[in-house]
């Protein structure tokens, strides 16, 4: 049981090296970017024309939750090695790709999680774009993006067989992290089935809050559950934040016994739930961007609270808020790294891009062992409690005698 959080964390350290798969057969562009206004529309050829573009100052184009297209434009060079675009970030609507050979349309492709998955060029959550390139010609890629969620395009130029071999290792990154979570989940709905304590199942819906929450960000859930279904996966994006804070604030209520513990913490995480439940219900009536800031924004709050129950209750004695105090430590510190980056607040690279991800395994991990010690303190208690009910029948005995 020891070597599941050292594991955890050696796959942490792992994460953080992946960038450097492929260098010398990848890059980032330098890129120009021409920023419209939201009831803006131009062609190819207009936006080729408009002298409005701009140079891009960070590497990765974030600009947090607007309403307005973006176009990028930029050079490709080394065409001997270089013949695949990716853009590493599920959540974009709409997507027009535009290969110009010698100043001359050669290539079209228009995509973005509002059209079926079997649409995309190639069939992976990130959006990859493959072409040929002649080496005696010159060439530039134009893109024009447009999503109602956080507009980051995380794009990098890739020779296709490096980036699959790449890709290989982050998909097995994905695969354990997937498999922890699930790992958890079957556990603890067994142990749930044999004791029929409501903690267990609660966490059990946490934690595929969690699992669903996760996939959905990284295109998993669009491209295995319903690929060809883009207003579900629109709609899971939104769903998926409340469901995973309500039942995760139901779960740290029912573990820590906050209703005898602490009645006014009690009370301000029952006014937390009702708020995910109205927001999650809110998202029915409003629009994807303004439906995504909200969820976003209110679920900050909790990880916060959630943050700050356990050391409170750790300070009073409560031996089970140390391996809580633990895991939503990872857990908060994760979310909150994503939130900024969605915000565009911090610039987007694995880590934060994956903060969430990564928080979520180690908690996952560390509750798992919170509960597993649950068990065992109240196994013992009962032990306990039957030796003093033995010691105390011997006793009257010995006092009848």
């Amino acid at each position: 049981m020891r070597t599941a959080p050292l594991l955890a964390v050696l796959s942490f350290l792992l994460t953080l090296s992946l960038p450097s798969f492929g260098a010398q057969t990848s890059y980032i562009p330098e890129m120009q970017y021409l920023r419209l206004s939201a009831d803006e529309s131009l062609t190819l050829d207009q936006a080729l024309a408009d002298n409005r573009w701009q140079p891009l100052a960070e590497r990765t184009p974030n600009f947090g939750y607007i309403q307005d297209p973006i176009w990028l434009r930029f050079d490709v060079t080394d065409p001997e090695r270089i013949n695949l675009l990716e853009i590493s970030y599920p959540q974009l609507d709409s997507i027009d790709f535009y290969l110009l050979r010698n100043g001359e349309l050669a290539q079209e492709v228009h995509t973005g999680d509002r059209y079926p998955f079997s649409e995309r060029p190639v069939q992976h959550p990130h959006f990859l774009f493959p072409f040929t390139l002649d080496p005696a010609s010159s060439y530039e890629i134009v893109m024009r993006v447009a999503t109602e969620g956080a507009m980051q395009i995380p794009l990098r130029l890739w020779n296709n067989r490096s980036y699959f071999e790449s890709a290989s290792v982050e998909s097995q990154l994905h695969a354990g992290y997937y498999g922890i979570l699930i790992t958890v989940i079957c556990f603890n709905l067994f142990v749930f089935v044999a004791l029929r304590e409501s903690v267990y199942l609660l966490y059990v819906l946490s934690t595929l809050g969690y699992l669903l929450l996760v996939g959905s960000l990284n295109g998993m859930t669009y491209q295995v559950l319903w690929p060809g279904l883009p207003e579900i996966q629109n709609r899971a994006m939104l769903l998926t934040v409340p469901f995973a804070m309500i039942f995760t604030l139901l779960f740290s209520r029912s573990f820590l016994r906050l209703k005898e513990a602490s009645p006014n913490l009690n009370h301000l995480v029952m006014f937390l739930i009702a708020i995910n439940v109205a927001t999650g219900i809110a998202t029915f009536f409003v629009d994807y961007s303004t439906g995504s800031r909200l969820t976003v924004a209110l679920a900050i709050p909790g990880c916060l609270l959630l943050t700050i129950v356990g050391p409170v209750l750790w300070w009073r004695g409560n031996p089970q808020a140390v391996f809580y105090t633990l895991a939503w430590g990872a857990l908060t510190l994760g979310s909150a790294v994503t939130a900024a980056n969605k915000y565009g607040l911090i610039p987007n690279n694995f880590v934060t891009a994956y903060g969430m991800q990564i928080g979520s395994a180690l908690e996952a991990i560390l509750l798992s062992l919170a509960l597993a010690a649950r068990i065992y303190h109240e196994r013992q208690d009962k032990v306990l409690a039957q030796q003093a009910e033995l010691t105390a029948l011997e006793a009257r005995r010995a006092a009848e005698l």
